[in-house]
């Protein structure tokens, strides 16, 4: 191959033409890229070892790429997003190229199953059904995870934080320090490193994870809900201790431990979600869901919590240059939703 000639998209019938500059690489990794690009193009037929070879290749290829290059180069020689290719790398980082010899599981299906939201035990149990013969689509990798997260968890009871009869709001919701221990109890049953932290600490975590995403070119997403009380009448310990409460529910429906929550002004909390694209934020949400309904439902059988509302807004984007993580809160409250 000519290593001074770049690799196009184009053809006869494009009207742009358009060349990744192979020239600003020292000749070893050009000729290295060039080659695992024109290797990359041959298993586009994608194969479910095609797809993990093409995802090794990928994070070799990234690896020597300076930042911001890696992008560029996906754009001129295949036309797709950091995304796109996230989804090929993360099925070489979670999966063993013997593993998938003679199973016939969809490209569509790999992706899913690779997410780093899907426990390790659903790839495990899709792999054996795979080896055993049985077709793995799309559908049947996404109803195995549906499963997964509909089984009850071991000590988990259902609204676990609020279980006093007593009509007293005061004893009813559970002080700062009880809720705090709560959850870390709650981490332990649930083997979750989950973190809680208060405005100043999550102002500094916030803004490391949004740094190493940005050089990474990965996925953040965050989930942010908000209390509002409609009447001023209502102390300022109850919306401390409602939103410590929603804070602990936040906390409750991740499964990660590199995610982590945090209060962010008077009314609001926020879960953070580092390499998690808007597939996997849907499933925190929908865990979110299962917990916040049913917990909103029973403060309101009193009167003295009828005058309050929550809301949610998501987002999920790859940081980049220019935008801060604290606009990103303000674009999830955008489009914010009522929760009823």
């Amino acid at each position: 191959m000519n290593q001074n000639k770049s690799i196009s998209l184009s053809n006869s019938n494009n009207l742009e033409v358009r060349d990744f500059n192979y020239q600003q690489l020292n000749p070893q990794v050009r000729h290295q890229i060039q080659e695992l690009t024109i290797d990359i193009k041959n298993r586009l037929r994608r194969c479910a070892q095609d797809v993990y070879i093409i995802g090794h290749n990928l994070c070799q290829i990234k690896q020597q790429l300076k930042h911001g290059q890696f992008r560029a180069w996906l754009e001129v020689e295949f036309d797709w997003s950091v995304s796109a290719a996230n989804k090929f790398m993360q099925v070489s980082k979670q999966f063993h190229l013997e593993d998938l010899e003679d199973v016939d599981i969809s490209p569509s299906a790999l992706y899913v199953l690779a997410a780093p939201s899907t426990p390790q035990a659903i790839r495990n149990e899709a792999l054996d059904k795979a080896q055993q013969g049985q077709t793995i689509s799309f559908s049947f990798a996404k109803q195995l995870i549906k499963s997964n997260q509909e089984k009850p968890l071991e000590n988990d009871p259902p609204n676990s934080v609020i279980t006093q009869e007593s009509h007293d709001i005061t004893t009813r919701l559970p002080n700062q320090w009880s809720l705090l221990e709560s959850i870390k109890n709650k981490e332990s049953q649930l083997n979750l490193s989950i973190q809680v932290y208060s405005s100043s600490l999550f102002d500094d975590y916030l803004e490391q994870e949004w740094q190493r995403m940005l050089r990474a070119e990965q996925y953040l997403s965050l989930v942010v809900c908000q209390i509002d009380l409609e009447s001023s009448n209502s102390p300022e310990t109850l919306m401390f201790q409602m939103l410590e409460q929603l804070s602990y529910g936040l906390a409750s429906s991740l499964k990660r431990g590199g995610d982590f929550v945090g209060q962010y002004g008077d009314n609001q909390c926020v879960a953070v979600l580092p390499n998690t694209d808007s597939e996997g934020l849907i499933s925190v949400v929908d865990r979110l869901m299962g917990w916040l309904i049913p917990w909103k439902k029973n403060l309101h059988q009193f009167d003295e919590l009828n005058t309050f509302k929550i809301y949610t807004g998501t987002i999920s984007l790859i940081p980049r240059p220019g935008v801060t993580p604290h606009n990103l809160i303000n674009r999830a409250l955008l489009h914010k939703e009522l929760i009823n």
